[in-house]
């Protein structure tokens, strides 16, 4: 469900999805055809290994042939495990080939684009728009990703801290395999993730006029951004309040 609140006139202040807050402008609406233009690229690849628990051989040479990703880093065998074991979300551990969960991600963003799911491209800034859809997936889908109807598509591993929770609470790096890992994030241990059939897929447009390209794929729920220095000043503080009252599960 998307909401807008609109600071001046024809400006919104921020664009709600799923109940968080995106600081973004609002362009159009991603459109059926757009979603048939959806591209896998090596940083889609790599960003959403961080959200499996194992690789089949195929993935894992599939990874290694990348050679080097789009930031720089070498991708071999240290940085894929790294991305391996980066804290949040995972996937059902039948599901270990990015290549193939982002082509099927692909089909069923199509699908649900095309049944009247809204989506809307934000502005993030003058190179590229993105959008961020849920989807709650049925038997169909399920298969689609190799799944039977009574497994679950993945956990959930980000939780609100509550009174209970509070004592559990630590503080740590988020991971090692991504400059965005270099953060502090509330992690708590000892609670097991709950099983989710949710989706959340986040796709990028570059207005250069590019195909949509994947940003991610994971389960669970969508999250704001964490906080970094080149966001707003009243996205900043948002996104800090956030993250300031949820944690991460980690199970080592």
């Amino acid at each position: 469900m998307l909401k807008t609140n609109h600071h001046k006139k024809h400006q919104p202040q921020w664009i709600e999805i799923d109940g968080i807050r995106f600081y973004n402008e609002t362009e159009s609406q991603v459109s059926q055809s757009e979603t048939k233009q959806i591209i896998v690229t090596p940083a889609s690849l790599l960003h959403v290994t961080r959200h499996l628990t194992n690789l089949s051989l195929e993935a894992r040479r599939l990874l290694l042939a990348i050679k080097t990703s789009p930031d720089g880093r070498v991708v071999n065998e240290q940085l894929i495990n790294k991305q391996l074991s980066a804290t949040g979300s995972k996937f059902n551990p039948k599901i270990n080939n990015p290549e193939e969960l982002l082509r099927q991600c692909k089909q069923i963003v199509a699908k649900v684009i095309e049944s009247g799911q809204v989506a809307s491209w934000l502005k993030e800034n003058d190179e590229f728009l993105s959008a961020h859809l849920k989807i709650s997936l049925n038997p169909e889908q399920k298969q689609l990703l190799g799944l039977n109807t009574d497994e679950p598509t993945g956990d959930i591993r980000v939780v609100p801290i509550t009174k209970e929770l509070q004592s559990k609470v630590r503080q740590e790096q988020r991971g090692k395999g991504e400059k965005s890992d270099q953060i502090i994030i509330n992690v708590i241990s000892g609670i097991e993730p709950l099983p989710t059939d949710n989706l959340i897929i986040s796709i990028k447009k570059p207005t250069s006029g590019n195909p949509p390209e994947f940003i991610t794929a994971y389960t669970g729920i969508i999250v704001p951004y964490l906080p970094n220095l080149d966001q707003s000043t009243k996205e900043l503080a948002y996104n800090k309040d956030w993250w300031s009252r949820h944690a991460f599960i980690k199970n080592d």
